[in-house]
């Protein structure tokens, strides 16, 4: 009988261990500010650069509340004013040079930026927000 309590027991723990939800492995979220954002997403687009463009990204300096950043073609600058979960950038300015490849993606690019009124970050993810909470932008954190 005892022998039989215990396989009873120790089956009804393993069963129990087995069907508990594990806690997932999380990344932190990272800052908003100071963070290296490569753009991933334009709307609903992916952005993939090909080999001779470099990466659209964007950066955040809080100690004058600079933006700076690369457009797919020139780099951008300007101010931004951010409040909790609030963030607007601009007035913006860019470089004029003419490139073969990245004017349509940077033409998008400012659009947007020009419309942004918020933002989240779920781990290594950014996302930028219009004035509806509708994603605008996507990025991902990187190390440059």
């Amino acid at each position: 009988m005892p022998r039989l309590l215990h396989t009873f027991l120790l089956g009804s723990s393993l069963l129990l261990t087995a069907c508990t939800p594990r806690p997932q492995s999380t990344t932190p979220d990272q800052p908003l500010e100071h963070t290296y954002w490569k753009l991933t997403q334009l709307g609903t687009d992916p952005v993939q650069p090909d080999n001779r463009m470099r990466e659209p990204y964007l950066q955040l300096s809080p100690e004058q509340h600079r933006v700076s950043g690369f457009s797919g073609c020139n780099r951008l600058a300007g101010q931004y004013q951010l409040a909790s979960t609030q963030l607007s950038l601009g007035p913006l300015v860019s470089t004029r040079m003419a490139c073969m490849q990245g004017m349509a993606l940077e033409s998008r690019y400012m659009q947007a930026l020009e419309q942004v009124r918020g933002w989240q970050i779920t781990g290594r993810t950014l996302t930028l927000l219009d004035a509806q909470q509708q994603p605008l932008l996507q990025f991902e954190e990187s190390h440059k």
